[in-house]
């Protein structure tokens, strides 16, 4: 997310799911809240980048509370999509989002398909 993006998507009137890392929301909060308050739907891509897919149930969720927790604090809004990192996922990864009440937006794309209606479809 960029706030040359965020200009785009509002000239065209076009709303988009950004998946933030944890430590990246902690770096630029301002930047989160004002895709947040324009309308975007914030999701979370996990605290870091590391493969979910390789984790155990609580390294995983160990990832993916405190990330959680910052975009809360930051848009007043839990989330509930995740991003996984590298889009890796596995039949654990699908568990542990299921135990948690998350959804996944899956990655890559297919072309056509919007992120948003891909992460409401997974």
């Amino acid at each position: 997310m960029h706030s040359a993006a965020l200009k785009v998507l509002a000239r065209h009137h076009v709303k988009a799911t950004f998946c933030v890392l944890g430590v990246h929301a902690q770096a630029l909060p301002q930047l989160v809240r004002q895709a947040h308050d324009e309308g975007h739907t914030i999701a979370s891509h996990a605290m870091d980048h590391a493969g979910l897919d390789e984790l155990s149930e609580t390294d995983i969720r160990a990832k993916l509370e405190p990330a959680s927790s910052i975009l809360a604090n930051i848009t007043g809004q839990r989330p509930t999509l995740l991003g996984p990192p590298m889009g890796r996922s596995n039949d654990q990864v699908k568990l542990s989002l299921v135990i948690s009440g998350w959804s996944s937006c899956r990655s890559p794309l297919t072309p056509g398909i919007s992120r948003d209606l891909a992460c409401r479809s997974s």
